[in-house]
């Protein structure tokens, strides 16, 4: 189920989130809280306001930021309670800036403008040193072990050291704006100036659980089906914004009774029978590839419309790469296209509908 051992331990390591940050001193004015949140590490949620400003709508920009509309609802709440002023006004299921938010998406504007640019000049005088550090980072577990030995073995002599991490799409994305990513393999989002996505692979889900659970004896399941099932969720796979999506496509809240980012967690409460998990179609794949074995759980696709998700890769092109990240990028891109085609195939051939 994408679990990943140490392998290059000198090349290859992993990620996780950094220690909290301190508060900042509570603000007097208007303009001092329009600057406090702008000066904010994590400034994911002013790419939230800025999304929703743009479309007019909270339910187009959480579809656009792959978030549950509640989610995205309750962030601009917070944003709006830090602001001290309402941001927009509601009519019609529709959403429009009023005085204040106009003021305040001026300055977000502005600031992360100066703030781009401040990065891009000391990014630029990164790039002028012979750090070999190469940082990267996925909302699946994609660039894992076997991707990254792949291009060991076709660069042996390759100088790149490799940091990758699997995080929530919202973690991802921020590090992307905070320009702390060299490329980052995730869904289409609101992107940094200049950056570029390109779309490399699809990834198709169906149902892990138990071989023992008496759906497994159905060689196809509509999702609507699983409305009153226990749900387990995996986040360095399939995490709670994607299986929220994908069941209220099919109308209904999933029952979402265990999280963990530990991949041999889920697999053992599934195996339990204490409930069942969406699986991407590279998950999938891998966990059935060995004919010879034969898990104690079960894949079951997903008849109707089948759900998908489209991952593409994430960089700057204008950034001034040394040849060997060079190499990595254009290796990844090749990399992802190729699964996806052999993915594909195996994925059709292991589970026909």
């Amino acid at each position: 189920m994408g679990n990943i051992e140490s392998g290059r331990t000198h090349r290859l390591n992993t990620i996780g989130s950094g220690p909290e940050e301190k508060q900042p001193l509570r603000p007097q004015t208007f303009h001092d809280k329009v600057q406090m949140v702008i000066t904010m590490k994590d400034m994911t949620i002013l790419r939230y306001f800025q999304t929703v400003a743009d479309l007019g709508s909270v339910t187009r920009a959480a579809e656009q930021l792959h978030i549950s509309q509640p989610n995205l609802s309750n962030a601009i709440k917070r944003l709006e309670e830090t602001v001290g002023a309402p941001l927009f006004d509601r009519k019609g299921g529709r959403v429009y800036l009023n005085e204040y938010g106009q003021i305040y998406l001026d300055a977000v504007n502005g600031a992360l403008h100066q703030l781009n640019a401040a990065e891009d000049r000391i990014r630029t005088l990164r790039e002028k040193s012979s750090d070999p550090r190469f940082a990267i980072a996925s909302t699946m577990q994609m660039f894992n072990e076997q991707m990254v030995d792949a291009f060991f073995l076709a660069e042996p002599a390759s100088p790149l050291q490799i940091s990758q991490s699997v995080a929530a799409l919202d973690l991802v994305s921020r590090r992307l704006w905070d320009r702390e990513l060299d490329l980052a393999l995730l869904p289409e989002i609101r992107l940094p100036e200049g950056y570029r996505w390109e779309p490399v692979l699809t990834c198709r889900f169906g149902v892990l659980l138990s071989a023992a659970h008496p759906l497994a004896a159905r060689q196809s399941l509509l999702l609507g089906e699983l409305a009153n099932e226990p749900f387990l969720c995996n986040n360095l796979g399939v995490g709670r914004g994607l299986t929220e999506r994908f069941c209220g496509g099919a109308g209904f809240s999933p029952n979402i009774v265990f999280e963990s980012n530990d991949s041999l967690s889920i697999g053992r409460w599934i195996e339990r029978g204490r409930g069942l998990s969406l699986i991407s179609s590279f998950d999938a794949v891998t966990l059935f590839s060995d004919r010879g074995i034969q898990p104690p759980v079960s894949v079951r696709r997903i008849a109707g419309t089948e759900p998908t998700l489209l991952l593409g890769l994430a960089w700057d092109p204008e950034r001034q790469f040394d040849p060997a990240r060079k190499k990595f990028i254009s290796f990844a891109r090749e990399y992802f296209r190729r699964l996806d085609e052999s993915a594909g195939s195996a994925w059709e051939e292991l589970f026909p509908l």
